[in-house]
Parts: C-alpha cells; structure tokens; sequence
C-alpha cells in the first residue's frame, strides 16, 4: 500500500520527498511493530526514492530518514550507506548515533559509529547511543574518537 499510494500521490513538483515520506514513516512503523523482514522489503524502494532527491537540503533530509528505517528494520549496511551520503555533518553525526544505538550490542561497528557521532555531532546528540552501548566500550569509543579528531586536524 505504501509502495502504491507513493507511486500515485507523490507530487513530481516536490522531487521525491513525498515519497520518501510516505516509505520511510511505513518502514519504521512496520520494523517498531516487530516485523523487520516486512519493513526491509521496502527498503529498496526507499533507497531508490531517496536517490532521486536532488535538492541538496531534501536530499540530507532523506538519507536521515533512510538511515533511520534501516537502522529500525535490522539493515545496518544499508543504514551506514545512507550516513555516509549525508553531507551535513551534524545531520551525518546524528544518523551515526542513531545507528549506534541500534547496533549496540553488534561490536566494533557500533563502536566506530558512537565514535563518528561523537566527531560530528558533539556529545550531547550521542549521550543514547553511548548509554546503550557496554559500559566497557566507553574507552575503546573514546579511543577512536581521539584518532577521529586527530585525522580532522
């Protein structure tokens, strides 16, 4: 249904925005109501959506939101590939933290992504996503933070 009603109400004049809109906000509400592999199914047509976009701003804003319905439906390569298109760097960073709070418990991925949040996004957008990792990580997280910031210079 989301498929079609994006095919058929998405305003050509708005880019892919509204479709975008319409994708994302079914995935996430599909992959929250527990059905990751049905919410993953319209990841692809989200990619896609999103891929369109030209406005540069619309084109933030919907790899933000397909970074977060991946992140939701259990898809994080496809979450990180979304990140990694974001331009804004605080937009990036919160994506990051977002993902690292998904993939909390998956290891040095979720590490390195708290890491880049930290980078981007400054502390106080990655405080969740450094509370659900182990407390153990912290200092590996700071680790890599530290050589994040050093690179940047």
């Amino acid at each position: 249904m989301a498929r079609a009603y994006a095919d058929t109400h998405a305003d050509p004049d708005q880019d892919s925005d509204d479709a975008v809109r319409i994708l994302a906000a079914a995935a996430e509400g599909i992959a929250e109501a527990g059905d990751q592999e049905r919410a993953r199914g319209l990841l692809s047509d989200l990619e896609t959506a999103a891929n369109s976009v030209t406005r540069h701003n619309q084109r933030n804003w919907s790899f933000t939101r397909l970074s977060r319905a991946a992140a939701k439906s259990g898809d994080l390569d496809l979450a990180e590939r979304g990140a990694r298109v974001i331009t804004n760097p605080r937009a990036r960073g919160s994506a990051f933290a977002e993902l690292a709070e998904a993939a909390a418990h998956t290891g040095p991925r979720a590490e390195r992504w708290v890491a880049e949040a930290l980078h981007l996004a400054g502390w106080s957008a990655s405080l969740d996503a450094l509370v659900a990792l182990a407390e153990e990580v912290v200092p590996v997280v700071a680790d890599e933070y530290v050589r994040l910031t050093r690179v940047s210079r």
